[in-house]
C-alpha cells in the first residue's frame, strides 16, 4: 500500500506540475498567471482562503496545521499538514491540498477524458463539472476531485495516507466532496 501511495502522490505531482508549467504562456504571450484579469483569471481568491484550518481538520477527521500557500502560474495551492505523526510507513504526514487554477487546454482535456471514463466518478451537484480521479481500477479509491467553475478549476487531493488505518476507501470521495463544497461557494462570492 505504501509504495502504491506514493505512486499516486508522484503522478499526481507530476500532473499538477505539468499543468502548472503549461499555464505559463498562451498564444497572447502573457502569463496566464494569478492575478491576470480575462479567461483563466483567479484573481477573486487564493487557494487558502478557500477553506479554514478548523474545515480541514474537520473533513479530514485529524488535527491538521495552518495551509501553506505556494503560487504557481497558472494560480494558487494550498496545503494543510496533519500535526499527527505520519502512518506507519511513511515520511510525511497525512495532507490535503486545494488548488486554485486557470483553466487551460491540458487540463480541461484530462478532466474531460476522466469524465468520459467509467473509472472514474462524475459528483453531481459541484460547480459547473465535478469528476474524481480514481485508483487501482476501483470507483471507491478516489481520493482526488477536479471541479471546474467557470474558466478556472479547483484541484482537491489528499495525500500520505493508508488504508484502512487512516481511511476507509468509501470515505475518500466524501472528504474531497465535503471540501469542494465549500471552497465552490467560496469560489462563486
Amino acid at each position: 500500500m505504501t509504495f502504491a501511495s506514493h505512486l499516486r502522490r508522484s503522478v499526481a505531482i507530476t500532473f499538477l506540475a505539468a499543468i502548472c508549467g503549461a499555464a505559463c504562456s498562451d498564444d497572447s504571450g502573457s502569463s496566464g498567471a494569478a492575478g491576470t484579469t480575462g479567461a483563466g483569471s483567479t484573481d477573486s481568491v487564493s487557494a487558502c482562503d478557500l477553506l479554514t484550518t478548523a474545515e480541514a481538520t474537520a473533513a479530514m477527521g485529524k488535527p491538521m496545521a495552518d495551509g501553506v500557500e505556494t503560487e504557481t502560474d497558472g494560480g494558487t495551492l494550498c496545503k494543510w499538514l496533519s500535526t499527527d505523526p505520519p502512518s506507519e510507513g511513511l515520511d510525511e504526514p497525512t495532507n490535503l491540498t486545494v488548488a486554485l487554477l486557470a483553466m487551460r487546454p491540458a487540463a480541461q482535456m484530462k478532466i474531460d477524458t476522466l469524465a468520459a471514463s467509467s473509472d472514474h466518478r462524475v459528483v453531481p451537484g459541484l460547480g459547473d463539472l465535478a469528476v474524481a480521479e480514481c485508483s487501482f481500477g476501483d470507483t471507491e479509491h478516489c481520493g482526488e476531485l477536479y471541479v471546474v467553475i467557470g474558466d478556472q478549476y479547483l484541484d482537491i487531493d489528499m495525500g500520505n495516507f493508508v488504508w484502512p488505518g487512516d481511511y476507509d476507501p468509501a470515505e475518500l470521495l466524501g472528504i474531497v466532496s465535503e471540501v469542494a463544497g465549500q471552497a465552490v461557494l467560496r469560489v462563486r462570492k
